[in-house]
């Protein structure tokens, strides 16, 4: 193929050459001289190659020194098709893998090493994740094989507490038959779906676990014909760990009496003040010591982790109290405003720092086990926009939710008269209503150290699993079933480091660092299959780099000016001999 590198505008080529192309074709016609075809032929000739000296071209190359490396999965048709596009490419196959006519093959996975930067082409189910570590150059273009049925991708909440709803949300790829999903505890079924769609379909399974510990619950996939595929997704069920929440407010409600003797049942420490007259207050407290106070200062404040207030309450704050509030959610207080309209004004803005946006509706239905409730809701929305952090959505926008605020976040509840749940009996719908945001707005209780797994679930015998640790100190010691694991330091990121483990053995395994202990549960080689090579996939994808592999596969040669200026030569001298012919 060729292309031109041109050292001056084409257009402008194309103006000189075009004009003057056409004036020597006249003149040599008006000349009652032999040879007037060859001559044509020569004008044109001399200005071709005399174009051609202003276009420069190349001719691009096809390189045939790379590779394309076969893994499980791949299909025969791809394969002839890249090979007629990209001939003289050398075909290999990794381990496991089903040879491809002359294809040769890998005897392991180390041998990558020796075909750095000649791997192009990678086709199927991709490399395993601790075989592209093995690239330092991953400048290759996945070709994926056919995607996997089944369960893809699996995950449930960072933190599971024990007596409360926790989701485990899961994506499933689906052929044509009716597939049923069901969540079993250890105290029996907890939650199932049906999936009827093809294509791949979120799905969400809640369960509410009895006891701490280390659990297995059991996810069973049921086909249209009776099958049944069962699998084991750990969980790691903490202990409950109760907030301090003082509650503030100008006079007491329906909702607000409800909320306070909700959060008080769940085990909670609760403060409640509501002004009976300008400077009278009155008390409740629910698992705390007796504590009055005419002012909220930032000492007061700094004992609880979380703050709700009413509109009337944070528009008469005092200065100093504002500034106070303020620096408290600065430092990682939870604040959560109950309002009965849209908030206005740079006070009500203070403490409400979303853009919102009215809406027509102004009830929602909320879903409950075995009844659905219509509720009123403030008559307008929160902008999607970040940091913010969507708690409950419906078609119309977000409900509840929270931004961040400093260390601290600011909360918001749009749904009113939420009461109405209580008196019909039903407190898990109120709870599953209310217990997500307060969690997740409250204070945030340091550690020393934290530990995150890098790369998803499953985890397998042998395979890798990379971790980040972020730790204050100077230097952490991370301890993997007891034995010491070895840290790299993050060249961009202070206290932030990076280890990798290879676990030995199937089943439970517990990380340390300082005095908290993770668990985290490795998989047999044959569960999670789909999930595993969706994941393989994934990573592949990731990896790869198509434009480097098309820049690379040819290579850009010049075609020799003097070949021109010889052509021109040829033409221009049989121009000037012809009239002594």
């Amino acid at each position: 193929m060729i292309t031109f590198d041109p050292s001056v505008p084409i257009w402008l080529l194309v103006l000189l050459f075009v004009p003057a192309t056409a004036f020597m074709l006249w003149t040599e016609w008006r000349r009652k001289l032999r040879f007037r075809t060859l001559r044509f032929v020569a004008v044109f000739t001399l200005m071709l190659m005399l174009a051609a000296i202003f276009l420069q071209p190349y001719n691009n190359v096809i390189k045939t020194d790379r590779t394309l490396l076969l893994t499980p999965g791949y299909t025969s048709q791809l394969i002839d098709s890249m090979i007629k596009k990209h001939p003289g490419m050398r075909v290999m196959h990794t381990p496991g893998t089903e040879p491809y006519k002359d294809s040769q093959a890998l005897n392991s996975f180390f041998e990558l090493t020796d075909l750095q930067g000649s791997i192009h082409f990678v086709a199927g189910e991709g490399l395993p994740l601790h075989a592209l570590t093995l690239l330092n150059k991953k400048n290759f273009a996945f070709v994926s094989g056919r995607r996997p049925y089944g369960i893809i991708d699996l995950s449930s909440a960072k933190q599971t507490t024990v007596n409360r709803q926790s989701t485990i949300t899961g994506t499933f790829r689906n052929t044509s038959d009716t597939t049923s999903i069901l969540l079993i505890g250890p105290g029996g079924k907890e939650d199932s779906v049906t999936i009827a769609s093809n294509g791949t379909t979120s799905f969400d399974l809640s369960f509410t676990p009895r006891q701490t510990g280390k659990q297995l619950y059991t996810i069973a996939v049921k086909g249209g014909q009776g099958n049944v595929h069962e699998e084991k997704f750990p969980i790691v069920v903490d202990d409950f760990s109760p907030l301090a929440v003082l509650v503030v407010l100008s006079y007491p409600t329906f909702e607000t009496t409800f909320l306070k003797n909700f959060i008080g049942a769940k085990g909670n420490k609760l403060v409640m003040r509501s002004q009976l007259s300008r400077n009278n207050f009155g008390y409740e407290y629910v698992n705390h010591q007796p504590l009055k106070f005419s002012t909220l200062t930032k000492s007061i404040i700094d004992e609880f982790d979380l703050l709700i207030a009413d509109r009337a309450t944070l528009d008469g704050l005092s200065r100093q109290e504002s500034i106070a509030l303020k620096q408290s959610v600065h430092d990682g207080l939870g604040l959560l405003p109950i309002y009965d309209r849209a908030p206005k004004g740079k006070t009500e803005n203070s403490f409400f720092p979303f853009r919102t946006v009215s809406a027509k509706g102004d009830t929602t239905t909320i879903s409950g086990k075995s009844k659905r409730y219509t509720l009123p809701v403030l008559p307008f929305r929160v902008l999607s926009e970040a940091p913010l952090q969507a708690v409950l959505r419906n078609e119309s926008g977000i409900l509840s939710g929270y931004t961040l605020s400093g260390k601290g976040k600011i909360g918001f509840q749009l749904v009113q008269q939420t009461f109405r749940l209580m008196l019909a009996g039903d407190s898990i719908t109120y709870g599953n209503l209310w217990s997500p945001l307060l969690e997740r707005i409250a204070r945030s209780h340091d550690r020393s150290a934290s530990v995150e797994f890098t790369n998803p679930f499953p985890y397998y015998v042998d395979e890798p699993i990379h971790l980040k640790l972020i730790s204050a100190g100077d230097s952490p010691t991370l301890m993997e079933d007891s034995v010491r694991i070895p840290l790299r330091e993050d060249v961009m990121l202070d206290d932030v480091w990076h280890a990798t483990i290879w676990p030995s053995t199937a089943g439970w395994h517990s990380l340390q660092i300082g005095d908290r202990t993770m668990d985290y549960y490795v998989s047999k080689a044959t569960e999670w299959r789909s999930m595993a090579v969706e994941n393989q996939m994934n990573e592949n994808d990731l990896s790869g780099d198509q434009a480097h592999v098309v820049s690379e596969l040819s290579e850009k040669k010049r075609i020799p000016p003097l070949l021109f200026y010889a052509i021109l030569l040829l033409a221009a001298g049989f121009l000037w001999l012809a009239p002594k012919l």
